[in-house]
């Protein structure tokens, strides 16, 4: 139903159970946490818009790379079993949608692909006046044609402009899907340029996530706060003094292999957010050399 695909990271299960009903309404409901690629296929194979709750972690590689093959279309293909050259192909160009407490996120080119969307919980007060569980399910129940006329209503206004609208002189990775949203801020009759604004307000977000679940991260914003100019670091030096200035000193990788792994997920959000550049010089007869340039912003 979405005319390109994204991913969804909300809060509440409710809501997602309500999005779903709108978009995808089969038997399979909101799937438990997403633990493997086979769950994605598996998914994609049955549903429009796959849906998965309670979700912790930081998503593996192997998951990430296939989230975002099915966010901008591709195919799984599988050995049929018993068989030797039969296959099975599962269309993966599907809109998905990731429940969870913090984003499980951490590749670049998966958060490009992702629309974050911080829902606050429902307090005590808020709940009370949904009249619970059941009375809420019920007066969706009552609204849903209400909401679904709407939904289709926008999205028809939306295939008539789409073709009428000119790229940004900005245009973000995901050009296709910018064009989807100015046309939906014409629908709205939003104010011009809203759309970009928080289109670059989610990828900012998306570089925040990666920093503020990264202890490693933070230590080098630390460091870097301390710093007049560029600074040279032996590799293990580098990791001896991130210790020293980070709250959580036994979460910095001890090992080089595992350390240089972090330091690269980070390293883009680093400069993006805080300026902050790190330089990897090579190999020296003394060791592996690092050099990390402080913000120039700096008052």
């Amino acid at each position: 139903m979405f005319i390109y695909s994204i991913l969804l990271n909300t809060v509440n299960n409710a809501r997602n159970s309500y999005i779903l009903e709108i978009l995808d309404p089969t038997s399979f409901g909101v799937a438990a946490p997403l633990t493997s690629i086979e769950d994605i296929k598996l998914a994609a194979f049955h549903r429009h818009v796959p849906a998965f709750d309670n979700n912790g972690d930081v998503f593996k590689p192997n998951i990430q790379n296939l989230l975002c093959q099915s966010s901008t279309g591709g195919k799984a293909i599988a050995r049929k079993f018993f068989t030797n050259t039969d296959a099975v192909v599962v269309d993966l160009h599907k809109p998905t949608i990731i429940n969870s407490l913090q984003s499980p996120f951490s590749q670049h080119d998966l958060l490009s692909r992702v629309v974050h969307l911080q829902l606050k919980p429902l307090t005590t007060a808020e709940y009370a006046k949904t009249g619970g569980k059941i009375n809420l399910k019920s007066q969706f129940k009552t609204d849903f044609p209400e909401i679904l006329k709407g939904f289709y209503g926008i999205l028809q206004k939306v295939f008539v402009l789409i073709d009428k609208i000119e790229n940004p002189v900005t245009l973000f990775r995901m050009g296709d899907f910018t064009k989807v949203g100015i046309a939906l801020e014409q629908v709205l009759q939003l104010k011009e340029g809203s759309f970009i604004e928080a289109y670059e307000n989610n990828l900012r977000r998306g570089s925040a996530s990666i920093i503020e679940d990264s202890d490693l991260a933070q230590a080098v914003i630390s460091l870097a706060r301390k710093l007049r100019e560029a600074e040279k670091y032996l590799l293990t030096d580098f990791i001896a003094v991130l210790k020293k200035y980070s709250n959580s000193p036994h979460s910095i990788p001890a090992n080089s292999k595992a350390f240089k792994a972090e330091l690269g997920r980070v390293e883009k959000a680093l400069f993006e957010l805080h300026g902050i550049k790190i330089k990897h010089l090579g190999k020296t007869s003394a060791g592996v050399q690092v050099m990390i340039t402080p913000s120039r912003k700096k008052s």
